[in-house]
């Protein structure tokens, strides 16, 4: 029998959220040389059993590696829409697409707030190892 009941999508040219975050958090850890360090964390929650959920954070070696999150995006197994929340700003964005989840982090990550969070964990992370 050659009959095949599966069709299989071409998905070579679809950024995931996961994609985008892991992208993210990669540049973060490049650009501070690895004093702060972008991680990417998945899971399903048990309540929303066809969600999944990414969390972005920052982690920070020299600090014992203190771990802050910056932004969750729940999703659904269809990608959009979903939601981008901020712990750090008390925020909740409603994300329709690729395009409006890398704006949305692109705006959070630009927030005075969050570059505040920053420059605090970068600055203590250089201090951290030095003797008074």
């Amino acid at each position: 029998m050659s009959d095949t009941f599966w069709v299989i999508p071409d998905v070579s040219t679809i950024r995931t959220p996961l994609i985008i975050m892991r992208e993210v958090a990669s540049e973060l850890t490049r650009r501070t040389e690895g004093l702060l360090r972008g991680h990417v964390t998945s899971n399903r929650p048990r309540f929303a059993k066809s969600q999944l959920v990414l969390r972005l954070s920052i982690i920070v070696p020299a600090l014992d590696n203190y771990e802050i999150a910056v932004a969750t995006y729940s999703q659904p197994m269809e990608i959009y829409p979903g939601q981008l929340v901020s712990e750090i700003l008390e925020t909740n964005y409603v994300i329709s697409s690729e395009e409006e989840l890398v704006s949305g982090l692109k705006d959070l990550l630009a927030e005075p707030k969050v570059q505040k969070v920053i420059a605090s964990l970068l600055s203590q992370s250089k201090t951290a190892g030095e003797e008074p």
